[in-house]
């Protein structure tokens, strides 16, 4: 068990990124308003010439308890890491829990402001406002916002997915209840967009729940550092996303719709989102 007192887990996952990783941790215990949190720091099997237990060990001896280390042998993804994270994090008595990356930011306050809510016992999930910005942050410290990625509801994600084609939700500012995320493990094992299935999933059970809340906090709770030139952002990876996403929203709407709603995104929205610039170009293989 942690130390008494300490019932949030922050799960943080990384691989081969010490130096981002000691900012992210860092981070998490400079919180302001906030002095419950404890970190559960995912070592992905980074093979990296000990760089990353390394930094492990450096953070271990300045927070002690609070930090709980787990090393996977070798690299198996985030899906798992996430899995691991939670389940240590449940071992470890956590009554709340939350995610973050080692290559994204958070805003001071982001655990008081979340943490609130769960006040009520009926609360078993807090979302606020999620920023996308420039990866240029990590150099000059200057936080340049490339999105608004605002909070909506379980209705309104599987709305707006089912007509953009792609669903949008602020996963980096999600908190839930340890039990809630007991019932979402694993993370499914797929390349990308496994914390969108989570989150959606999580949103769509307290959605059939009477007596269950998932609140909005309407306050900015995290930053998503993209890169123009990630893997991310390729076209190739931009199809698989596509293809992702209708297997997420078919488990939550009839397949057929799914369909027919993409299909009318690619060949109508896109197609004129492209025109006004407003949204970007997908380029497909040839036939």
């Amino acid at each position: 068990m942690i130390a008494s007192g300490f019932d949030t887990a922050v799960i943080v996952c990384t691989y081969r990124r010490s130096d981002l990783l000691d900012r992210a941790v860092r981070q998490v215990f400079a919180q302001e308003g906030y002095d419950r949190q404890f970190v559960v720091a995912v070592n992905d099997g980074s093979a990296d010439e000990g760089r990353t237990d390394a930094a492990l060990a450096v953070l271990k001896r300045d927070f002690a308890d609070r930090l709980v280390v787990v090393r996977h042998d070798q690299n198996r993804g985030v899906a798992t890491a996430r899995t691991t994270g939670v389940k240590v994090a449940v071992e470890r008595g956590a009554s709340i829990i939350c995610f973050h990356d080692d290559d994204d930011y958070w805003p001071p306050n982001r655990l008081a402001l979340g943490a609130g809510p769960f006040q009520d016992p009926a609360t078993a999930l807090t979302y606020g406002v999620q920023h996308s910005i420039d990866d240029s942050v990590h150099h000059t410290g200057e936080i340049n916002v490339v999105r608004s990625l605002p909070s909506v509801g379980y209705r309104r994600v599987i709305f707006d997915g089912l007509i953009r084609g792609r669903i949008y939700l602020p996963f980096q500012t999600l908190m839930l209840r340890a039990d809630l995320c007991s019932r979402l493990i694993p993370f499914k094992p797929v390349r990308e967009s496994e914390d969108i299935d989570f989150a959606l999933r999580a949103m769509g059970i307290i959605h059939r729940s009477p007596d269950l809340h998932a609140v909005h906090v309407p306050h900015i709770l995290a930053y998503y550092v993209t890169s123009p030139d990630s893997l991310s952002q390729t076209d190739e990876n931009n199809r698989m996303r596509e293809g992702v996403h209708r297997e997420i929203l078919a488990e939550h709407v009839p397949r057929p719709v799914v369909g027919v709603m993409f299909a009318f995104s690619n060949r109508i929205l896109r197609p004129v989102g492209v025109r006004l610039g407003k949204a970007r170009k997908l380029v497909r293989p040839a036939e």
